[in-house]
């Protein structure tokens, strides 16, 4: 199962058991996976935990993602941290990619007016 059918399947809510631990599997054995970066971020952040989900993000902005939603989401993970300043820069790449509407949510969520 690749990202693309958890993602569809799931609606991004939940990431089955099976599939985190064929992710981890996939990141632990090439750990240029990007993909795998960017699904187990996910799952860290649905699983509250932060800092293991910016780590698994960053990294796969590092490996170049092709997905812009990674800044999303690590932007809300850095929101969520209190990283301000970090969370606007990811947002500003949201917003060059994405367009504008992400880059107003962002702005209801971190109460910039």
């Amino acid at each position: 199962m690749d990202a693309k059918e958890v993602a569809y399947r799931l609606g991004w809510k939940k990431i089955p058991p099976e599939a985190v631990k064929e992710f981890r599997a996939r990141r632990q054995a090439d750990p240029s996976d990007a993909e795998a970066a960017f699904v187990l971020g996910y799952y860290a952040y649905r699983e509250r935990r932060l800092d293991e989900a910016i780590a698994e993000f960053e990294d796969a902005i590092r490996l170049d993602f092709p997905q812009p939603k990674v800044h999303y989401w690590l932007a809300r993970a850095y929101a969520e941290r209190g990283r301000r300043s970090q969370a606007l820069k990811q947002y500003e790449q949201v917003m060059l990619k994405l367009g504008f509407p992400y880059l107003f949510r962002l702005a209801l969520q971190l109460d910039i007016h």
